[in-house]
């Protein structure tokens, strides 16, 4: 038995530094979330948390209207499959514990993650699919992930028409949870187990453009083009500007300079300062790129800390 109109959400957000400059568009979208929740009938409470070891640990829930989305302070890598285990098996402990007609009649786990996991020891894949597969089955649960990572697939839990992957922007992160919000709203609107129309084409689009890549890779091709060039022409102007140190300044420009080279008297040539510094190419942060150092500086500490846990040698 369980109470008509009344609904859960649990909210687990990955808090590693894979998600990088996108925690604020994270938690900004989550809060949104929460707004569009609120707004619809019904009764809807949240579970707030964030990777780590108190995932499971919940203080229960509260309503939609009056939750705050849990602050993202980096933490490398975190472990996202015993967190999202530990957030589970936590939530159906409390449930439990409800009387019979206090039950929610929909529970949803929302997961925001960057895709990445190094440090999970407990939850296996296939014991976490089981676990998840088992409440959606028996309790009528239902996962919804978004992950964020420039080759974001489908998550190794829950169904794919609920999952969705996310390209590494803002607007990105944004459409996806829009998305989620949307989904979770016509969940709530069915009955227990009733079909509900996943995650649309279009939506997907929107997290995750087709041209994504190719507009990132000309992108860089343009940006190291033009660091070339801007190399070439500080070269060549340091070169003039040294052979004419001694000689006044003049406004004519140098003879046999390049053309766009600037004047000697700073005026913009072709609408660029003559003494503007050349600008280096900034590479793109990608969620995976972060990710990628993260394991690195992960395994860099371990082989720092390996050298103080080798067993002593004991004489005869």
């Amino acid at each position: 038995m369980t109470k008509p109109g009344r609904s859960v959400i649990a909210l687990l957000l990955d808090r590693s530094s894979s998600l990088g400059p996108l925690r604020d568009e994270v938690r900004a979208a989550t809060a949104d979330l929460l707004a569009h929740q609120a707004g619809l009938p019904g009764e809807v409470e949240v579970y707030p948390t964030v990777t780590g070891r108190r995932a499971g640990k919940l203080r229960g829930g509260v309503p939609a209207a009056d939750a705050a989305v849990p602050k993202l302070r980096g933490r490398r890598t975190e472990a996202v499959r015993d967190s999202l285990g530990a957030l589970v098996s936590g939530l159906g402990r409390s449930l439990a514990g409800m009387p019979e007609q206090e039950r929610p009649d929909r529970v949803f786990v929302l997961v925001v993650t960057a895709g990445a996991d190094e440090g999970s020891s407990t939850w296996g894949p296939d014991e976490l699919r089981d676990l998840v597969a088992a409440q959606e089955r028996d309790y009528a649960w239902e996962v919804v992930t978004v992950t964020v990572a420039e080759h974001a697939g489908l998550a190794p839990w829950g169904a794919g028409h609920r999952s969705v992957g996310v390209a590494p922007r803002g607007d990105c992160v944004r459409a996806a949870i829009a998305a989620a919000s949307a989904y979770i709203g016509r969940a709530r609107a069915a009955g227990p187990w009733e079909p509900v129309a996943g995650i649309s084409q279009e939506e997907r689009w929107a997290a995750y453009p087709p041209d994504f890549h190719t507009a990132s890779e000309t992108a860089a091709t343009s940006a190291a083009a033009e660091t070339t060039e801007a190399r070439a022409e500080a070269r060549t102007e340091t070169s003039e500007t040294a052979e004419t140190a001694a000689a006044p300044v003049d406004s004519t420009p140098v003879a046999g300079a390049p053309a766009g080279s600037g004047s000697l008297d700073g005026s913009p040539v072709d609408g660029r300062p003559a003494d503007a510094a050349p600008t280096e190419a900034i590479p793109v942060l990608t969620a995976q790129r972060l990710a990628e150092a993260d394991r690195a500086a992960a395994a860099e500490r371990r082989r720092w800390w390996d050298r103080f846990r080798k067993p002593a040698t004991v004489g005869s």
